[in-house]
């Protein structure tokens, strides 16, 4: 099955959050992550396979991922991350527990099928040569869950760990773990992902969750996938090609997030409302032969009229118009191309996913030639982009005790990576500021607090020593990551106490 349109008529098939549900803001569990493999390839990257027992593929294996590093590089050398996530259909199984549409995608993937994704793609191989100097990580998809499965409850599917588990459908979770276990790892300045058709689908939903876990990416490549209810509508209503049936749609339904999968959290409304905030690329070929090609079907806009156009133009219109119409400041691109498949005549457009060929140009004169530079020239705006702020609070003590001149502050904070946190204690005296006191500590990778010790200057000592009643001083703590250039800082009256 080709991964045509699942753009989410499911969602008026949502099945009630189940009680033991993951908040959407949730991390992925990394502490079971174990190396398997490694090997070095032909483009001089190495890779490091890894497994993640926490997540269990759909029949029988774990969710796996690879690393990919320029070989003879340091793990410690700061770089951008590229997370690939890539096609292959969407599945689900049946009342009598058999696979749908068939059982590929839903067993643990070895480290070849994961470094093909990205030796056989176009705009990676690009950016592994370019300059920047990006790190790979490419994810599985043996969940067949479009990258978005909530580590849920999987319907009908009768498999089971080997520890006699029920597996679950867990392809958002499982991708973010990866994600953060590479990021908590591997120095990493930005990250970006880059889904094709499923991975397309799957992206909007990776970026929006990892935005509300406070770990921002920087970016994604959106290419031939995006969830549309009423397109859905109108294409079943119609007997389109594209038209699923109803046990499909409830099967598939029931393995996505549940929040992803309600109506109010299609990607155009996330986009348009703000929710969404990381740039997207939006790339789609106008008679994509896996989206009913260059169909004519009557496709309903959000005022309710219809207007009859392409299936794939049909498919894309909301979100295109959401990106356009986004603030400049949101740095988002949609680009509707033409490219031919191969054996397709030069001039049609009914190729499935653009970025992954070489040597295929785009004919719509609307756009460039060469939409595979373009969107690397769209990724060197965003790696220079300035970072999103990092949240940062104090303890909740409204007075801050000192005894033989120490004392100790908690600095609570955002974000992930190596952090650290800066603390300085500071009074107007005399028409003068004054240094009070002052400490220094890290945060460690992934924890969001830290206790920092301070130390009083000597003229807190004398300030202090003076006032045994206490002293009102403005604390302030500054957070700044290592590598991301994310920083954050708050300030607080607290009163200053001896013991």
């Amino acid at each position: 099955m080709g991964f045509r349109a699942f753009a989410f008529l499911v969602v008026l098939l949502v099945p009630a959050p189940a009680a033991a549900q993951a908040p959407l803001a949730s991390p992925g569990r990394t502490a079971a992550i174990e190396h398997i493999g490694a090997t070095t390839t032909a483009d001089g990257y190495r890779w490091d396979l890894y497994r993640n027992p926490a997540y269990p593929c759909s029949i029988s294996g774990f969710q796996t991922f690879a690393v990919g590093t320029p070989a003879g590089s340091a793990p410690s050398d700061p770089r951008p991350l590229w997370v690939r996530m890539r096609g292959g259909g969407v599945g689900w199984f049946d009342a009598s527990g058999q696979p749908r549409p068939n059982a590929n995608n839903k067993t643990e993937e070895d480290l070849g099928a994961l470094t093909a994704v990205v030796e056989n793609n176009g705009l990676n191989q690009r950016v592994n040569a370019d300059p920047a100097g990006f790190r790979d990580l490419a994810v599985s998809m043996c969940d067949h869950d479009i990258f978005n499965g909530g580590d849920q409850a999987d319907p009908n599917n009768p498999n089971l760990t080997p520890d006699g588990r029920p597996r679950t459908a867990n392809g958002l979770f499982a991708t973010k773990a990866a994600i953060q276990f590479v990021e908590d790892r591997y120095p990493t300045t930005r990250t970006f992902l880059h889904g094709t058709s499923a991975g397309s689908f799957g992206g909007y939903g990776v970026a929006w969750s990892l935005q509300l876990q406070d770990r921002p990416i920087a970016g994604f490549v959106a290419d031939s996938g995006v969830t549309n209810a009423q397109y859905e509508l109108d294409v079943n209503a119609q007997n389109g090609a594209c038209a699923r049936g109803a046990e499909e749609l409830a099967g598939v339904a029931a393995r996505i997030h549940p929040r992803i999968a309600d109506p109010a959290n299609q990607a155009d409304l996330l986009v348009a409302g703000g929710e969404l905030l990381a740039p997207v690329f939006n790339i789609w070929n106008r008679d994509d032969q896996l989206s009913c090609g260059s169909d004519q079907i009557g496709c309903t806009m959000p005022d309710g009229t219809v207007v009859v156009m392409g299936a794939m133009e049909c498919k894309m219109d909301r979100v295109s118009d959401a990106i356009a119409a986004a603030p400049a400041s949101r740095h988002s691109v949609t680009m509707r191309v033409c490219v031919r498949a191969k054996g397709e005549a030069v001039g049609t457009c009914g190729r499935h996913v653009v970025t992954d060929p070489t040597g295929f140009l785009n004919t719509d004169p609307a756009f460039p030639a060469d939409y595979d530079a373009a969107i690397l020239d769209w990724v060197h705006g965003r790696l220079a982009d300035r970072a999103p702020k990092l949240t940062v609070r104090l303890g909740r003590a409204s007075t801050l005790r000192f005894e033989h001149g120490h004392g100790a502050i908690r600095c609570l904070a955002g974000g992930y990576e190596r952090r650290s946190c800066r603390i300085r204690v500071r009074d107007h005296r005399a028409g003068r500021q004054l240094t009070l006191a002052r400490g220094d500590r890290r945060l460690a990778e992934g924890a969001s607090s830290t206790s920092v010790k301070l130390r009083l200057t000597r003229s807190g000592r004398r300030l202090i020593d003076s006032l045994p009643s206490g002293v009102w001083a403005r604390v302030t703590a500054r957070v700044t990551e290592d590598y991301t250039g994310r920083s954050g800082a708050t300030t607080e009256r607290l009163r200053l106490l001896p013991r």
